[in-house]
C-alpha cells in the first residue's frame, strides 16, 4: 500500500505531538530507534519506519543523505537539539548567512556563533562543516551550544556541492571560509591561532584535507601574503580518507558501490571514480600528510556500511608514521553515524586542549 503524504495542517500537528506515536516509547526515543533500526547499521531507511511516520522522513533526515542517523531523530524528537535551551540572538550571538566570497555562489555563505555577554578574551573558533555525501546537507546541523557552552565560537559552514562543481570546489570552499574567518577574526573577537575544524561524514573528509593541505587552496586576490587557511586542530566523525580504496575495503553489506558512476563519490570528481584516478587521489587526505599536518582525532563505527572504518585506520597510521599527533577512535557496533551525546563531549576535550592559550 503507498503511503500518502499528510496536508500540510495536519502534518504539522503530527509533527509537533508525535513523531512517536502513543505505542512507542516517548520516554525513551533513543530506543524506539533501535527497535525500528532492524538490520542494526546505526540508520534508519524510510522502510524500516512505522508506517504512519514515513511520510515526514525528509523532514527528520536534515542532511537529505536518504538516511536518518541516531542524532537526527533524538535531535528531532527534542532530547539532542543543538539549540535546545538557546536559540541564535539569545544566549549567544549569531550573525548568519555571511558570504565568505563576495558576488559568490548562493552556498558559499557561514553562520557564526559568539559566546554571549562582552569580554576582551579572543575566542578559539571550531569550523563545522556539514556532510551529506558531498550533495546535500546544512551548516544549520551544527552542535553550536555544546561548544558555546565551553567558551567557543562556532562557525558553520555551506559549500559548493558536487551538482554545482565537482572537486576541488568543495574544498576551496572551506579553505576560502577558513580566510574569511582569519581576516575578519579581530572584527568577532576570534583567535586567529586557534582554529579548530569538525565534520562528520563527507564534512569529515572536508576537514581531513584542511588538516593536510594548508594553503593549497586558491588565494586571495590582490594580497601580497595570502591569509593562511590552515587549521590548528581536526576531528572527523567517519569521513573517507582514499577514495580509490573504499570499494576494496568494503565489507559484503556496504550499501554503496563506491565505483559505480553514481556513487557520491564518482559524483564528487565528475566521472566514475577508478576512471578518474588522479583526481580522486588529489580529493583524498591520504596522499597529502606531511610532518606539518594539525593534530588530529578520527572517530568511526567498526559496522559503518557507507564509509568502511578502515579509511579512518589508513590515516591514522599514515599521520602518526609522519610524526603527526593523531588518535584513533573506533566505536564497536557503531554504523554510519553515531549518538553525539556520548561522543561530543570527548570530542570538546580534544579540542580544549589543542585549541587552549
Amino acid at each position: 500500500m503507498s503511503v500518502q503524504p499528510l496536508p500540510f495542517a495536519l502534518a504539522t500537528m503530527f509533527l509537533a505531538t508525535c513523531w512517536m506515536p502513543t505505542h512507542l516509547n516517548a520516554q525513551q526515543p533513543d530506543r524506539n530507534f533501535k527497535q525500528w533500526d532492524r538490520n542494526r547499521d546505526g540508520r534508519l531507511v524510510v522502510q524500516e519506519l512505522p508506517e504512519k511516520l514515513r511520510p515526514n522522513f525528509k523532514r527528520v533526515d536534515r542532511n537529505q543523505d536518504g538516511f536518518i542517523s541516531l542524532e537526527e531523530h533524538l535531535r528531532f524528537v527534542g532530547r539532542d537539539r543543538p539549540d535546545r535551551g538557546s536559540k541564535p540572538g539569545t544566549d549567544y550571538r549569531s550573525h548568519l548567512d555571511i558570504a565568505y566570497v563576495t558576488d559568490g555562489h548562493p552556498r558559499q555563505k557561514l553562520d557564526l556563533h559568539l559566546p554571549p555577554g562582552k569580554s576582551d578574551r579572543l575566542f578559539p573558533l571550531v569550523i563545522y562543516v556539514h556532510g551529506g555525501g558531498w550533495k546535500g546537507g546544512d551548516k544549520r546541523s551544527a552542535p553550536v551550544v555544546e561548544f558555546i557552552d565551553r567558551g567557543f565560537a562556532v562557525a558553520s559552514l555551506n559549500y559548493r556541492l558536487s551538482q554545482h562543481g565537482t572537486f576541488p570546489a568543495q574544498i576551496d570552499d572551506c579553505q576560502m571560509a577558513v580566510r574569511w574567518l582569519r581576516d575578519h577574526a579581530q572584527q568577532y573577537q576570534l583567535n586567529p591561532n586557534r582554529f579548530g575544524a569538525f565534520g562528520k561524514s563527507a564534512g569529515g573528509h572536508l576537514v581531513c584535507l584542511l588538516g593536510t593541505q594548508g594553503n593549497r587552496a586558491t588565494e586571495n586576490p590582490g594580497s601580497a601574503v595570502p591569509t593562511s587557511s590552515r587549521v590548528q586542530a581536526v576531528c572527523s566523525w567517519y569521513g573517507p580518507t582514499e577514495l580509490l580504496s573504499m570499494n576494496r575495503q568494503s565489507g559484503p553489506d556496504s550499501q554503496i558501490d563506491h565505483d559505480d558512476k553514481n556513487s557520491p563519490e564518482s559524483r564528487l570528481v565528475g566521472g566514475p571514480l577508478q576512471e578518474n584516478g588522479e583526481l580522486a587521489r588529489s580529493a583524498s587526505p591520504l596522499q597529502h600528510v606531511t610532518a606539518d599536518d594539525a593534530p588530529t582525532l578520527l572517530m568511526h563505527g567498526n559496522r559503518d556500511r557507507l564509509v568502511p572504518w578502515q579509511q579512518s585506520e589508513k590515516l591514522h597510521q599514515k599521520l602518526e608514521s609522519a610524526g603527526v599527533q593523531s588518535r584513533l577512535m573506533i566505536i564497536e557496533g557503531a554504523g554510519h553515524g553515531f549518538d553525539h551525546r556520548q561522543h561530543l563531549p570527548g570530542v570538546i576535550q580534544f579540542f580544549q586542549k589543542e585549541l587552549s592559550d
